[in-house]
């Protein structure tokens, strides 16, 4: 038999192994058909790495060498992604360029124009992201230069929030 109960508010125990608790039982849901989170709330959070020590070679050209999926909660959610490499270069000859990619967008910014080995990291804030609630968004890490240099990367790691705006 299934019925509708409708009560003004719900309270646990005020006293008690469980107070100030309202407890649903296990193998039971509690569904909220409109709720909207409010504005700056995590709605999920993804995060890949490749701290295994094996280089990638950037030689006048970009690479991507990890990406995290996630499949979108909110039409009117924005997305912060952040990004990090070790990041060693022969020579100071151009700027090494670290970012993020999706679909065929990618955004990044100059963040290496120094020799030797130095980890780096990147923090974006994207508000403009289109995709339909429901569709997996793939995110991948970015790294390029300009120059033939040999630019080497390693300990990659790309991490991305969905926050409700």
């Amino acid at each position: 038999m299934s019925g509708t109960l409708q009560v003004g508010n719900i309270i646990g125990p005020t006293t008690g192994a469980d107070a100030n608790k309202v407890i649903i039982p296990s193998g039971q849901t509690l569904e909220i058909n409109s709720w909207t989170p409010p504005t700056g709330t995590v709605l999920q959070f993804v995060q890949a790495d490749n701290y295994n020590g094996v280089e990638t070679t950037v030689n006048a050209t970009n690479t991507t060498v990890i990406s995290v999926s996630l499949t979108r909660l909110s039409a009117n959610s924005k997305f912060c992604i952040m990004v990090q490499a070790a990041i060693n270069r022969p020579s100071s000859s151009g700027w090494h360029r670290m970012g993020y990619k999706i679909g065929s967008s990618t955004i990044a910014s100059d963040v290496k124009d120094a020799t030797a080995w130095h980890t780096q990291s990147q923090l974006f804030d994207n508000e403009s992201l289109t995709d339909a609630v429901g569709s997996t968004m793939q995110f991948y890490s970015y790294n390029s230069n300009a120059v033939s240099q040999n630019d080497r990367v390693k300990n990659l790691s790309i991490a991305v929030w969905e926050i409700a705006q």
